[in-house]
């Protein structure tokens, strides 16, 4: 064969035995079969210092065959739990947007370069950022059926407690130093096979025309994009896309701006929840805004539940009454909040969807409904599911300027650790006690006034 293969000049030559070592590669590398690729694959990734998943895509799925020890420790998963599963599990009731699940569901199939900020969970539950990149790799080559075998290689980093200002782009330099060491691995493949390489398939009567035969690449290539680039998307927290189907929520219907307060739905007869409104409206005018906003402050204190209010008419719509349930869920006290806006204290280092920052910019200055599942931090960097329901309250009413005076109400709820199906629609239950406690307070700070 190798005569064959070899013209007579080439035997002549000072490099026939180069050439002649050459040939002997080739011919042991039409012997590997996928088994031993992977061998050498796992034998690669060991000896890599941070975060590696090798997925293959020829299998149902796409499963894990291959994870580094940094992986494990990131994700507190361990190898056996993690061979033979999606990476998906990492994602287990975590909010995606739709344009990333495409995207990574290409990258199995087509090994499309992908990279994106997504939200994921430690076996533990704690949820983190992870910076992934992922990218398909191709290691050999039938030369029979000229079929190509490629695995999905990807990249990780804990990113949670990172800026957004200092986000890599991409995993790119840990990509070449993975293909750097897999290089170096099939390089000694290749080095042993060529002594002892012809002999086996003579022994064992090997078929080098097999489909299971694979003929190793002295360089693994990555597939390329196409455009040539990754697809970035930095956008774990910018949910836009996302409906509110897919987190199990749908909007409440829109409240009426005329009643004062807004207790739509609550039952008492229509005649006497008028009236009372009136009477009611007609006292609270003559209240002064500082004493409506001590009072809404000293209602609030008894919620047993977190709620925040804020006013619309100061710039940014700042906090001014906070239960004390809040710090429970969030960590901050209430001088820590009163006075800022909850929404941007809560989501820093949280990337904002555009359309999450105009729903929230509406329901501040219009007093909008709007209900949402939010990715925010608590004071010391932990992330959690925050479902949001935001909601003007009328409070009193001006008969001479015909202006009504309303406040942002806010109910949170830490959802981390329910399931999708188990989250609330909404929080009218809470949004209704807490105008029952407004109602109430004030009505006695009237009463008190005289």
């Amino acid at each position: 064969e190798i005569s064959r293969l070899s013209d007579r000049t080439s035997l002549l030559s000072k490099n026939f035995l180069c050439r002649q070592c050459t040939e002997i590669d080739v011919l042991a590398g039409q012997a590997i079969d996928s088994f031993r690729l992977q061998a050498i694959l796992a034998e690669a990734v060991k000896e890599c210092n941070f975060c590696v998943t090798i997925g293959d895509p020829r299998l149902d799925d796409c499963p894990l065959i291959i994870v580094s020890d940094q992986f494990e420790i990131m994700t507190g998963y361990s190898k056996e739990e993690l061979v033979g599963r999606n990476c998906r599990i990492l994602g287990k009731d975590c909010p995606i947007n739709q344009q990333d699940t495409f995207d990574l569901r290409q990258a199995c199939a087509t090994g499309q370069p992908f990279t994106g900020v997504l939200l994921n969970r430690t076996k533990s539950g704690r949820l983190f950022q992870n910076l992934v990149d992922l990218r398909g790799m191709t290691v050999a080559a039938n030369p029979h059926s000229g079929q190509k075998l490629w695995f999905v290689v990807g990249i990780q980093a804990d990113v949670t407690h990172v800026s957004e200002d200092e986000l890599p782009p991409d995993h790119f330099a840990a990509l070449q130093s993975v293909v750097g060491i897999i290089r170096e691995k099939i390089s000694d493949e290749l080095s042993t096979l060529a002594v002892a390489g012809l002999h086996v398939i003579e022994r064992e009567q090997i078929r080098t025309d097999s489909p299971e035969m694979w003929w190793m690449l002295p360089e693994p290539t990555f597939v390329q994009g196409s455009d040539d680039e990754a697809t970035v998307s930095l956008s774990v927290s910018d949910i836009e896309r996302q409906t509110s189907e897919e987190l199990g929520t749908s909007q409440p219907p829109r409240r009426q701006t005329s009643v004062v307060p807004d207790i739509v739905d609550m039952s008492m007869p229509d005649v006497l929840k008028t009236q009372g409104i009136e009477v009611d409206a007609c006292a609270l005018s003559l209240l002064e805004m500082s004493s409506i906003k001590e009072t809404i402050g000293q209602a609030v204190l008894g919620c047993q539940f977190c709620v925040t209010i804020s006013d619309p008419r100061l710039p940014d719509c700042p906090v001014v009454a906070v239960s004390d349930h809040f710090q429970t869920i969030t960590g901050y006290a209430r001088e820590d909040v009163v006075g800022n806006n909850v929404a941007a204290m809560l989501s820093s280092g949280c990337k904002l969807g555009n359309l999450d920052k105009e729903q929230l910019r509406r329901a501040s200055e219009t007093g909008e409904p709007y209900t949402k599942v939010f990715v925010h931090r608590k004071k010391t960097g932990e992330l959690f599911l925050d479902l949001m329901d935001l909601r003007g309250l009328n409070v009193a009413h001006n008969p001479r300027t015909n202006d009504n005076i309303w406040f942002l109400v806010c109910i949170q709820a830490d959802v981390t650790h329910m399931g999708e199906e188990n989250i609330p629609a909404h929080q009218m239950k809470q949004l209704h006690e807490v105008a029952e406690c407004l109602r109430s307070a004030l009505a006695d700070r009237v009463a008190a006034t005289g």
